[in-house]
């Protein structure tokens, strides 16, 4: 899944370090003898790792901007030791900082800050959650113990000479887990005969299962505690079992031989996540597939969301009964979940009015009948009324037109038919250039000029190209988008219009736009001469435009896939989602389009306007193209990247 629009990879790194709480502290060896009755300090070093779309590697001393979701993690603390407390900051807060400078903050927190660090008696274990890590940084969580009094377990009867306590963290982000790496320190003698204490997976293993606890090696007689179960969602797992020993409370006494304790998964039963629209229903909607998860696993509900609409159908929103959503989230119970929904019908009003000072005596019975229609209808404006002695001067709305989410009335003028005047206009592109592509904006001007030896007024200026509109400007104002009206002109003046037009998706190749005057008066009860046109077009040309696709089908998490597109002068690289496209706008010349390699996904097939990857495609001006590499799931495994483990001891020299 992607989180802020991150890159498919990352990875948790988690490590530990200890340190003896003192009034100084140096960095020790590893299987360091610590001292009885004294402060031992752990350090769980959180870290996140992997690649932005910008290609960016996250490091010791590079930040990558993708984040973790939420991490849980859990440290069982070593049998023998006596938790203390934790280790508090100034503020109450636990964030994270960049991993080569301490003073400088990156994203990410522990939740609750040190309120949210939590410790299980029953159970020894330490436990708190990590939200949002920038890649590249980390967070730090400080654990304080205190050693035993004596060497000897006196839990036993024996007389122990060693003890030792080995440490290892897990941290779990979605459904996989890791370990940290393990810390061991001891007490007492470097001579006594260890034994092994062993780790196995019985059975069916899970490709993604949790890596197997440490093998350590303890002194005879000592109490040992059992590791923590693994999670695996969608697995119950067995417990530790081992006929080595005698396991009671999660933990035995050590014998005079190894111990090997085993385990296994039984993978659960999954149901069904299901959706039903219930009365009338958009006929382009698509129900979302019925898709089955594990009892406790997060799901998200179908991205429709309540207000939505379709095709003239608002969406009234999922409903159940089967469980409690949060913010477009449920946790998945025993059981089915169906989710029911409601579309509900929307029309709007078009209306006919007239207006100003020359209106016919029967203007009542020249009124369009209005109509009724969806969002998103294709309107077509009704014909121009006549009337005798009158001269219509046209509907203040263009003649074809997408219904809107609301009411429209389209207003009209007439004007007394009497001698005529001949205007001109002319329009220019203000920012010309070679190539124009979707989203860019085309400025126009407009120019009026009356050439005639007296004032015009209510001079009415259309844009023909559906999408074009005026701007506001001075001597004149906007009745529409697509309308203008001059307030007056003296003879033989000018007047300069702006207008805009947005480059559209279905726009290709030469794109002629039209201006008209459709109407203007004078005083003298003079009008436009009705017999000739008063247009003018200005062109521009649009990028071609390549429709890349990437199509993975299976059931695998979201995968991002990174392409490079080159040529003559041309070197781009983007990112696509599985089973997702988009457009880029090319001018002419050869381009080559290659996919990247991934670790998980092998290219099946390239289709389209190639047929191989790093193929190449001649862009012409006035075509599109498409393009589709097909890609096939190798396997499961945890968030392929990189990464380091930190194996740190700090304490007392």
């Amino acid at each position: 899944m992607l989180k802020n629009k991150r890159l498919m990879i990352g990875l948790i790194v988690i490590a530990v370090i200890i340190s003896i709480a003192s009034v100084s502290s140096v960095i020790l060896d590893e299987d360091v003898e610590v001292t009885p009755n004294t402060d031992l300090t752990y350090y769980l070093d959180v870290k996140y790792d992997g690649v932005d779309v910008r290609g960016i590697q996250s490091s010791d001393h590079v930040r990558a901007n993708i984040n973790s979701g939420t991490i849980y993690v859990e440290d069982k603390i070593p049998e023998g030791l006596t938790f203390k407390n934790f280790v508090d900051t100034e503020d109450g807060s636990i964030g994270a900082v960049s991993r080569d400078d301490a003073n400088t903050p990156c994203l990410g927190q522990v939740v609750g800050g040190v309120k949210g660090l939590n410790y299980d008696p029953l159970t020894r274990t330490v436990s708190f959650t990590v939200k949002n890590l920038q890649a590249g940084c980390k967070l730090t969580v400080g654990i304080v113990t205190t050693t035993p009094e004596t060497v000897d377990d006196t839990s036993t009867v024996e007389i122990e000479k060693r003890r030792d306590f080995y440490n290892t963290a897990t941290a779990t982000e979605g459904t996989f887990t890791i370990p940290s790496n393990t810390v061991h320190v001891f007490m007492g003698s470097e001579d006594e005969k260890m034994y092994k204490v062993i780790y196995q997976y019985e059975g069916v293993v899970p490709p993604n299962a949790p890596s197997l606890p440490p093998t350590n090696q303890y002194a005879a007689d000592l109490t040992i505690g059992v590791a923590k179960d693994p999670i695996l969602m969608g697995y119950i797992f067995s417990g530790w079992s081992t006929e080595d020993a005698d396991i009671l409370d999660d933990k035995f006494t050590m014998p005079s031989h190894d111990v090997t304790l085993k385990g296994s998964f039984t993978e659960m039963v999954k149901h069904n996540v299901s959706y039903e629209i219930e009365g009338p229903q958009p006929d382009s909607y698509v129900l979302p597939k019925t898709k089955s998860y594990y009892e406790n696993q997060n799901v998200a509900v179908d991205i429709l969301k309540k207000g939505d609409i379709i095709d003239g159908y608002r969406f009234l929103g999922w409903e159940t009964t089967d469980v409690s959503v949060t913010d477009g989230e449920f946790t998945m119970p025993g059981s089915n979940v169906v989710f029911k929904g409601q579309f509900e019908e929307i029309t709007y009003t078009v209306s006919y009015q007239f207006q100003g000072e020359n209106i016919p005596p029967n203007a009542s019975e020249l009124l369009p009948p209005s109509q009724v229609y969806h969002p998103g209808d294709t309107v077509k404006r009704a014909d121009e009324p006549s009337a005798s002695g009158y001269r219509f001067l046209g509907w203040y709305k263009e003649e074809e037109f997408i219904m809107p989410e609301h009411d429209v009335v389209i207003y009209g003028e007439w004007a007394i038919q009497t001698g005529t005047f001949e205007p001109t206009i002319t329009k220019t592109i203000v920012n010309d250039k070679t190539y124009y592509h979707e989203g860019d904006v085309v400025n126009y001007e407009i120019k009026v000029t009356n050439t005639a030896s007296y004032p015009i007024k209510s001079i009415s200026v259309r844009e023909n190209k559906i999408g074009a509109i005026f701007m506001p400007g001075a001597g004149y104002e906007v009745l529409t988008s697509n309308l203008a009206r001059i307030t007056s002109l003296d003879a033989n003046a000018s007047i300069t219009l702006k207008a805009q037009y947005v480059v559209q998706k279905s726009d290709v190749g030469k794109i002629i736009n039209e201006v008209e005057i459709i109407s203007a008066l004078a005083d003298n009860n003079y009008n436009l001469n009705t017999e000739k046109e008063y247009k003018d077009t200005a062109s521009f040309k649009v990028l071609s435009k390549v429709r890349l696709c990437k199509n993975v089908e299976d059931e695998s998490d979201d995968k991002a896939f990174q392409f490079h597109i080159t040529g003559s002068s041309f070197d781009s690289w983007l990112t696509l989602n599985k089973n997702s496209c988009t457009n880029i706008f090319l001018p002419e010349g050869n381009y080559q389009f290659e996919e990247l390699p991934s670790d998980d996904y092998t290219l099946e097939e390239v289709t389209g306007d190639i047929n191989k990857n790093k193929g190449t495609i001649q862009v012409v001006t006035g075509s599109d193209y498409e393009i589709t590499f097909k890609n096939k799931y190798k396997k499961q495994s945890y968030f392929h990247t990189f990464g380091r483990l930190v194996n740190l001891l700090k304490g007392v020299a």
